[in-house]
C-alpha cells in the first residue's frame, strides 16, 4: 500500500504541470457542458419554444456566413526573420530579409545545422528534390571575417566612447573647481568694493563738513570786515 502511495507521489511530483493543466482543462470542459444544461431550459421557458427556435435558426445562418468569412484567415504561416549577421540559407539561397517558409523548405544555419520544415498536410519528402548549397566554404569564411572585423570596430568605438566619457568627467571636475574659485573671487571683490565705497563716503562726508565749517568762518570774517569798514568810514 505504501509503495503505491509513494509511486503516486513521485508521479505527481514529476508530472505536476501536466496534471495541473489536465485538471484545469477538464474542469473547463465540464463547465462548458454543464452551463448549457442549466441555461437552455431557462431560455426555453422564458422565450418560448417558437421564439427560441428563431434564435437558433439565426445562429445557424450566422455560422454558415462565418465559414465564408474565415476562408484563408485560419491558415498559419511560418515567417523567418534574420536577426544577426550569421548566414542563413533557405533552399540554398542566402536570406537577408523577412521570408515566408513553405512545407519541406530546407533551412541551413551557418552550413552546420540543417532543418526541414514539415507539416502533416504538406507534400511528401520524396516529391522534393534535394537542394544543394551554391555558396562555397570560402564565402562563409569571408562572412565570418567580416563579422569579426565588425566586432573589432565595435570594441574600438566602445573604447573611444569610454575615453571621451572619462575626459568629459575630468573637464566637469575642472569646471566645478573654476566655478568655485570664480565665486570666491567675486565674493572678495564685492567685499572690497563695499569697504572702499564706505571709506570713500566717509571721506566725502568729512570733506563736506570741513567745507561747511570753512564757509561759515569765511562768512563770519566777511561780516566782521564789513562792520569794521563801516566803522572806519563812519
Amino acid at each position: 500500500m505504501w509503495k503505491v502511495i509513494n509511486k503516486v507521489k513521485k508521479f505527481k511530483g514529476k508530472y505536476r504541470n501536466i496534471i495541473s493543466n489536465f485538471s484545469y482543462l477538464s474542469l473547463l470542459q465540464f463547465f462548458n457542458l454543464l452551463v448549457p444544461l442549466i441555461t437552455y431550459p431557462y431560455l426555453i421557458r422564458v422565450l418560448g419554444a417558437e421564439l427560441y427556435g428563431i434564435v437558433i435558426f439565426a445562429q445557424t445562418v450566422i455560422s454558415y456566413f462565418s465559414i465564408f468569412i474565415s476562408f484563408a484567415e485560419d491558415s498559419d504561416a511560418v515567417i523567418f526573420l534574420p536577426v544577426n549577421e550569421s548566414p542563413v540559407y533557405v533552399n540554398g539561397k542566402l536570406i537577408t530579409e523577412q521570408t515566408e517558409l513553405k512545407c519541406n523548405d530546407i533551412i541551413a544555419l551557418d552550413k552546420m545545422h540543417v532543418f526541414r520544415l514539415y507539416t502533416p498536410f504538406g507534400p511528401k519528402h520524396e516529391e522534393i528534390e534535394t537542394v544543394e548549397h551554391t555558396d562555397t566554404k570560402e564565402e562563409i569564411l569571408e562572412l565570418n571575417e567580416k563579422l569579426k572585423n565588425k566586432d573589432e570596430e565595435i570594441t574600438k568605438l566602445q573604447g573611444e566612447r569610454d575615453s571621451l566619457q572619462s575626459q568629459i568627467i575630468a573637464l566637469n571636475e575642472k569646471l566645478k573647481i573654476k566655478d568655485e574659485e570664480l565665486n570666491k573671487l567675486q565674493g572678495e571683490r564685492d567685499s572690497l568694493q563695499s569697504t572702499e565705497l564706505n571709506k570713500l563716503k566717509e571721506e566725502r562726508d568729512s570733506l563736506q563738513n570741513q567745507c561747511t565749517e570753512l564757509k561759515q568762518k569765511i562768512k563770519v570774517m566777511v561780516d566782521e570786515m564789513e562792520k569794521g569798514n563801516f566803522l572806519f568810514w563812519k
